[in-house]
């Protein structure tokens, strides 16, 4: 029912909506700037992890259809499950239109199952304790802001140079502070040292790690306020192009 719903409300978007002057749009909507805080800026498909594997191709064919190249570090594994399904939903949504969201294509079962294995085996390893040390303080600030706190381990100090450059340029496009270079070298600090931990009860880290919650693990499964609010800017338009709909089949059925 809910679902019909969205559907008959999506439905006046096809009828009102113009094209965006964009790269990257989804029922007239640039999806890049419309979440600019969040959606970060894609990366190269180069930079995908085994980036000639069958589930990184499926991630660059299907996931630039609305926006730009994400990366599967963008998430963590148990974050996965519930993004994917969201974006499969309003792939689902645009197909059914048969290309009048744009030509939006769906993965088929077989597709899904990979591609969200390739997420999962390649997503972001979640710190599992409290940042102690040098620099905790800065990496926790800035790096906690976007995602959850990625374990230092999961690169070398070569690679973490290269990932924070990066998301200090994001930071910048999604308007989340100014990552300058005094924060940038304070969380390379942390991280060369192998981002010291501490354990809520045990100091040996043995106990229960301190859990990172995000949004993408807010939501339980199945519709929500949380999720319909997503959709939000698509209701907007949804509204102005019903309208719009309306006054055209008006003045078409005025005339002699």
């Amino acid at each position: 029912m809910k679902l019909g719903l969205v559907l008959s409300v999506l439905s006046c978007v096809l009828l009102g909506a113009n094209a965006a002057d964009a790269s990257h749009n989804w029922g007239g909507i640039d999806v890049c700037k419309t979440y600019r805080d969040r959606v970060p800026p894609g990366i190269e498909p180069s930079l995908l992890p085994e980036h000639d594997s069958r589930g990184a191709k499926l991630l660059q064919r299907y996931c630039t259809q609305c926006h730009e190249l994400p990366g599967p570090g963008h998430h963590t594994a148990a974050e996965w499950p519930a993004v994917l399904e969201r974006m499969l939903l309003l792939m689902d949504v645009s197909q059914r239109f048969r290309g009048l969201m744009g030509n939006i294509a769906a993965p088929s079962a077989d597709e899904r199952a990979a591609l969200g294995a390739y997420l999962e085996a390649h997503a972001l390893e979640p710190m599992r304790g409290t940042p102690r040390g040098p620099g905790a303080a800065v990496f926790r600030q800035h790096c906690g802001t976007c995602h959850a706190l990625p374990d230092p381990g999961q690169h070398d100090a070569l690679e973490w140079t290269a990932v924070v450059r990066r998301m200090q340029r994001n930071a910048e496009v999604m308007q989340r502070g100014r990552f300058d270079a005094p924060a940038q070298q304070a969380v390379l600090t942390y991280l060369a040292a192998g981002g010291s931990t501490q354990f809520i009860g045990d100091p040996h880290g043995a106990g229960v790690p301190t859990p990172v919650r995000s949004d993408a693990e807010s939501d339980p499964p199945g519709w929500t306020l949380g999720r319909l609010a997503y959709l939000t800017p698509f209701f907007g338009v949804a509204g102005l192009g019903g309208l719009r709909w309306w006054r055209a089949e008006h003045a078409r059925k005025a005339r002699p």
